[in-house]
């Protein structure tokens, strides 16, 4: 509830805003709660099945309102004028089709990620950055650009589809700003997956994710280091189940191989050559 007191507290006109909870199937009663406290105020779409973080696209890919915020339900704006900063930020440039929030740990006040402007395309006038930015637990998009991509790709379900996304976004043209004034506080839930379980997931869908939208000849080279790498970092820091999550993931990926490259969306190398220093940073920033 703490994420919905404060977007209800932002500053903006309350006619022009509509709240939305994705509740995905879950079991604690929180699609009842929600409509026993906010009633007609805050619509709750009542999923049938979890969909994982995917689930976004419920809202992201119908919505008719010019612009469309995403937060986790551990996170919301960092102020009340951020969501107003951020759409006069969009009117003001037409050039982006979407913003990312800055991510800001509630507990040590440190921005998470680090700095993501280093593997920014340019630096912006305003001291913002255009870059490959998605971070799922804080996005705005503008209506017609989102819609017309697929969204996040619903085989994943959760892990790594942040960068599924970015991919998505680059493959359609779309331009995404970050801008270090817009941030958002993450108040850090308790994860509901194991950590084997999440490796295995993660290093799955990169698998997936190179091979959908990198050139063959790249796609090959990605998911080779960047499963390589998270075997070696598993097997140096040794932690339970690492490993074999990591090899376990692998063996999922090939073998979803095939719906994949039925699915290809491949983006170009003079697309990928704008983005260069996000896709070398790309290999020293896999978490663990």
């Amino acid at each position: 509830m703490t994420t919905l007191e404060l977007l209800r507290a932002i500053d903006y006109p309350r006619s022009r805003v509509s709240l939305i909870v994705i509740d995905n199937a879950s079991i604690d009663g929180t699609a009842k709660a929600v409509r026993d406290r906010y009633g007609d105020e805050v619509e709750v779409m009542a999923l049938q099945e979890n969909l994982g973080a995917v689930a976004r696209n419920r809202v992201m890919l119908t919505r008719p309102e010019p612009y469309i915020f995403s937060f986790d339900e551990d996170c919301a704006p960092g102020t009340p004028g951020i969501i107003r900063a951020v759409i006069e930020f969009l009117e003001s440039n037409s050039y982006f089709g979407a913003v990312c929030f800055r991510s800001v740990n509630l507990y040590s006040g440190i921005t998470e990620f680090g700095n993501m402007g280093t593997g920014s395309r340019r630096r912006l006038a305003g001291g913002g950055y255009e870059g490959m930015f998605v971070v799922g637990a804080g996005m705005c998009f503008r209506r017609e650009a989102i819609q017309r991509t697929a969204g996040y790709d619903e085989t994943m379900f959760w892990g790594a589809e942040e960068h599924g996304l970015a991919m998505e976004l680059l493959y359609h043209d779309i331009p995404v700003a970050l801008d270090p004034r817009f941030f958002l506080i993450h108040r850090h839930a308790a994860r509901a997956v194991t950590p084997a379980w999440a490796i295995e997931v993660d290093t799955r869908n990169n698998i997936w994710i190179a091979f959908k939208y990198f050139p063959i000849p790249l796609a090959l080279l990605v998911a080779t280091l960047q499963t390589a790498k998270r075997l070696a970092t598993a097997v140096v820091k040794g932690k339970p189940g690492g490993a074999g999550g990591v090899l376990r993931g692998a063996r999922a990926g090939m073998a979803g191989l095939g719906d994949i490259i039925l699915r290809r969306r491949p983006v170009s190398v003079a697309q990928l050559a704008r983005h260069n220093r996000w896709f070398f940073q790309m290999f020293y920033s896999l978490r663990s």
